[in-house]
């Protein structure tokens, strides 16, 4: 079995996902945005594609598994969604460094909810 293939296995026999492989999903993704963002300045559209493709995919793979508990539930497919207009966005205009800066946010969101979460640990 492949890492892919392990982790969504992981991920669907979990009953409540939790921020550590939620955050997992938000690292891919800023990673497959910085490198977008590199092929996008390099000319390299089909590579580009590939990789916004791949964040895209990771962020409606997470907003549908995201809990739905309130407020934390709501609030994270908010950002989801707002991240994936943005990212279109970026797209269309070949906008380099407005991947970056949506890659910037989901590693500002990884690190504060990690931290929050440490928090909150016993």
């Amino acid at each position: 079995m492949g890492a892919g293939q392990a982790y969504k296995t992981a991920i669907m026999m979990s009953e409540v996902p939790g921020i550590d492989w939620i955050a997992k999903g938000w690292r891919g993704a800023a990673t497959y945005l910085m490198a977008a963002a590199n092929r996008m300045e390099a000319g390299d559209r089909g590579a580009k594609a590939q990789k916004v493709d791949r964040a895209t995919r990771l962020l409606v793979f997470l907003a549908q598994v995201t809990p739905e508990e309130p407020p934390l539930g709501a609030t994270l497919r908010g950002i989801y969604d707002s991240l994936m207009v943005r990212i279109v966005q970026a797209n269309l205009q070949d906008d380099a460094a407005q991947l970056r800066a949506v890659a910037a946010e989901l590693w500002d969101l990884d690190e504060q909810m990690t931290a929050v979460n440490a928090g909150a640990a016993p």
